[in-house]
């Protein structure tokens, strides 16, 4: 009788080095969403302060500079960053209706010289008699 081992014996398991590259990726994905996290929490929270502005009266006839003030007043509640006055745009549509635009980028390092860039986009429409809703 051979005691001569066939392949199918000899594998117990991961090697050191699998489990040097499982640890390794297992780190740089908690590393990621740890980096992201705060770029999407502050994005909720400016999205919620513009959802916010649907429910303001007058919203049609407020000037930018009024605007920002409500926006500013409730960003600093909020805890939000990275707001800054530029970011606001204000759209007077074909169909007479007012839309107002936020854009921004959220640009973070992850590691050494390796950034991550996120760019937002939202808006909320808002007609002449003062109904706003959110845009898509």
């Amino acid at each position: 009788m051979s005691t001569r081992l066939t392949p199918k014996n000899r594998q117990q398991g991961v090697t050191f080095v699998g489990w040097l590259l499982i640890l390794g990726l297992v780190g740089f994905f908690v590393l990621l969403s740890l980096r992201l996290f705060p770029i999407y929490s502050n994005h909720y929270k400016i999205k919620s302060v513009l959802t916010s502005l649907t429910e303001e009266r007058n919203l049609f006839r407020m000037t930018k500079k009024d605007m920002l003030r409500i926006i500013d007043r409730k960003l600093n509640i909020n805890f939000a960053k990275g707001f800054k006055p530029e970011h606001l745009i204000f759209v007077m549509a074909k169909s007479g209706n007012r839309e107002i635009h936020i854009t921004y980028e959220d640009r973070r390092a992850i590691l050494g010289n390796l950034d991550v860039v996120a760019q937002f986009s939202d808006y909320i429409v808002v007609t002449p008699n003062g109904k706003a809703k959110i845009g898509l």
